[in-house]
């Protein structure tokens, strides 16, 4: 799939990609494309972009074993979620946004909650191999009440603000579940970091990304 996409066939590949990592066509359409698991990666970069350009076309989907205890916790954990919240919700399959054709997205849920303004949001799901949410390095504690928040200079941040900015949502929760624990944080959109991260995004694919796969076709 070329990179001129229309409206309503972003929403045909959002339908048909639903399963994601298990149905092809979601493989196909991420090709060439900057999806927001590396949004980090570009935006955070300071030199040798070829280099960065060069290591995103050579990628492949490799299946780490904490990769495989996440997907195959992934399901439970947004049952845990929706027990826990009320709310409702749903699959999501891989997300273009027409105006930015070259960007694309995977949340892991849509979510329905009615006392929220507005009501649908995204659900992001982490299940670490670990016993407790304390553990994880993208947490930061904070040392006046011990409370836990998410760490906005990791790559999950980068990746959740792509995930609102490409699908037009304003929230996002993020839900970490662990073996003995879990941490829950509603995320808010930022327009600026994502006015931010889309400049780096696009200058990086125009002027590096883009000439490579050109040259590789």
């Amino acid at each position: 799939m070329g990179l001129q996409i229309t409206e309503f066939t972003c929403y045909e590949v959002e339908e048909h990609t639903r399963l994601q990592s298990h149905n092809k066509t979601w493989h196909d359409v991420r090709k060439n494309r900057l999806t927001s698991s590396v949004f980090k990666d570009v935006c955070s970069r300071k030199s040798d972009f070829q280099a960065l350009a060069s290591r995103l076309l050579k990628s492949k989907n490799i299946m780490t074993a904490q990769m495989k205890f996440g997907i195959e916790n992934e399901p439970g954990a947004a049952r845990t979620y929706s027990e826990i919240t009320g709310n409702s919700v749903y699959l999501c399959g891989f997300v273009i946004y027409p105006s930015a054709p070259h960007l694309g997205t995977s949340p892991d849920r849509k979510v329905f909650d009615p006392n929220a303004t507005p009501q649908y949001g995204l659900l992001e799901i982490k299940c670490p191999s670990k016993d407790s949410f304390t553990e994880c390095q993208f947490l930061v504690q904070n040392k006046n009440n011990q409370s836990y928040k998410f760490k906005t200079s990791h790559n999950y941040y980068f990746q959740i603000i792509g995930q609102m900015a490409l699908t037009g949502l304003n929230w996002c929760d993020f839900f970490v579940k662990c073996r003995q624990d879990f941490h829950m944080e509603r995320i808010p959109f930022d327009q600026e970091k994502w006015k931010s991260m889309k400049s780096s995004l696009d200058k990086f694919y125009f002027e590096e990304l883009l000439p490579q796969i050109c040259s590789r076709m």
